[in-house]
């Protein structure tokens, strides 16, 4: 589960900067994991995004999460459980590469090849607005987007996590 919600988080918080040339993004959220048997789960929050590598999901439901991403790491905050596992970003997913080689495949929707999977993304207003992708585990992931803003002023302060005593730490 933590690396769905790694991969997942790394893929959608760069994806924005990287091939639209936003400064910040921010945005709702709903992200749909469904298995090869058809059960699935349904997450929902606010996502806040500023280059070069900064990103927060903020998950509501079904539980409280927080998931803060910079260039080294991933901290995943879960208040009902008072812990944080910190995590360091390795063999994550090209990026860079995801994009340079994303190619239209109609009007606002594109898609791009990285190993075994293969991303899908559409956009609108020169926005992201949904994205697909089938993971290792053959699970697939639907992110969409609302309330989308770009470039608006988001201080760096909101992407730090400091924990409180009462947090386990988890490394």
């Amino acid at each position: 589960m933590i690396k769905k919600v790694f991969i997942c988080t790394a893929l959608a918080a760069s994806l924005f900067g990287l091939s639209f040339d936003y400064e910040s993004f921010e945005a709702n959220f709903v992200q749909t994991v469904k298995n090869k048997s058809g059960k699935k789960i349904v997450y929902s929050g606010r996502l806040a995004a500023k280059k070069p590598s900064l990103a927060l999901w903020e998950y509501t439901k079904p539980v409280k999460k927080s998931v803060f991403v910079n260039d080294e790491s991933v901290i995943i905050y879960e208040p009902e459980l008072s812990q944080a596992k910190y995590l360091k970003k390795r063999n994550s997913i090209s990026l860079e590469s995801i994009l340079k080689k994303a190619k239209p495949e109609g009007k606002d929707e594109y898609s791009a090849k990285d190993g075994d999977t293969t991303y899908r993304f559409s956009v609108s207003s020169g926005m992201i607005e949904k994205l697909t992708y089938k993971d290792s585990l053959e699970n697939d992931t639907e992110i969409i987007f609302s309330n989308r803003k770009k470039n608006i002023p988001i201080a760096n302060k909101s992407f730090e996590f400091t924990p409180t005593p009462d947090i386990d730490i988890i490394k």
